[in-house]
């Protein structure tokens, strides 16, 4: 849990250390990425950082940290081997993933109909759930796109991925911007941190011009394209043993995660029938 320190006239976030960092830092700085804030004081159980409280408007806030993610990627870009396990492995546990999130809601969908009364929640569920089928059979569609395009592909595109992106991940200070909260830094894939950003962010903002914009500034392929839309189309799992109006938010944001899902991918779907675009 982090905590706010007040020293001298000036404040301080004290976060408990997961992981070291000095490794990250020194690679940043040689791939001339320097929008990050290092500890001003650290030990092996905690990090102290100073805290940036900023009033920029969400809407800024959120283009201004698509260029940081496009920028990092850019600037830590590898291309490597493709292995042909790591390809089928992650068509694999997706498709797995499907299946269950699929079995799941229809074993919630066929115990609502047993019901004689159904709740708030159960109704507005099975009100929508013919949208939680259908983007799950497209995502199970552009995965197998994927897959065929991937596999014949000699070489794989990796970068050094944030992989935590939210609105709070940004600071900025005097026209400087920098990205905090690096404890679940990892190389992988590019489209990992767009995906992790839109199921965090989703509820408050408008997603098809943040991914044009990152896209005008780092484009994908259509494999990389296909893998994103895929794994977006998975939705969360939500459960129904709360209190009826707690029910009632998570379907309500259930449901809107799948409409904007939906038309996000609708548009760029659309765009990526042709081998060459």
């Amino acid at each position: 849990m982090n905590r706010i320190i007040y020293q001298n006239n000036n404040q301080y976030i004290k976060k408990i250390k997961k992981r070291p960092k000095q490794e990250l830092y020194e690679y940043l700085r040689n791939r001339n990425f320097l929008h990050f804030l290092e500890p001003v004081e650290e030990t092996t159980s905690y990090e102290l950082y100073r805290n940036i409280n900023d009033n920029v408007p969400l809407t800024d806030k959120a283009q201004d940290l698509i260029y940081l993610m496009a920028l990092l990627h850019t600037k830590t870009t590898t291309y490597e081997e493709q292995n042909i396990d790591d390809i089928k492995r992650i068509y694999e546990e997706t498709k797995s993933s499907i299946n269950k999130t699929r079995d799941y809601y229809y074993a919630i969908h066929d115990h609502m109909e047993e019901n004689v009364y159904l709740s708030p929640a159960e109704y507005l569920y099975l009100r929508n759930s013919s949208n939680v089928y259908k983007l799950l059979n497209l995502s199970e569609q552009l995965l197998d796109n994927w897959y065929n395009i991937q596999k014949n592909e000699k070489n794989i595109r990796t970068a050094l991925l944030h992989q935590d992106l939210t609105l709070k991940s940004l600071k900025e200070e005097d026209n400087e911007f920098y990205l905090t909260n690096w404890d679940n830094y990892n190389k992988d894939l590019v489209i990992y941190d767009f995906l992790k950003f839109y199921q965090n962010e989703y509820k408050h903002l408008e997603m098809t011009s943040l991914f044009d914009l990152y896209q005008s500034k780092y484009p994908l392929t259509m494999s990389e394209k296909y893998l994103l839309l895929s794994l977006l189309a998975v939705p969360p799992q939500i459960t129904f043993n709360k209190s009826n109006y707690e029910n009632t938010v998570s379907v309500r944001y259930l449901t809107i995660y799948v409409e904007k899902t939906l038309d996000f991918i609708s548009k760029y779907n659309k765009k990526d029938q042709t081998p060459n675009s």
